[in-house]
């Protein structure tokens, strides 16, 4: 099973790669079996909660 700060770890990894959104990233270069099991909301939410704490 997967947990969420590998995942937000994942898109922001793959946001940076392709040098898009968050948002473009997980509708494009996201694996289906990811975007399957979370939503993006809450990985975003997961990233913003993660950057205020440091």
């Amino acid at each position: 099973m997967l947990e969420i700060s590998k995942v937000a770890d994942t898109l922001a990894n793959q946001a940076a790669i392709f040098n898009c959104t968050f948002k473009k990233a997980w509708k494009y270069y996201m694996h289906p079996a990811i975007t399957e099991n979370f939503s993006y909301e809450d990985i975003v939410f997961y990233i913003n909660v993660k950057m205020k704490l440091g």
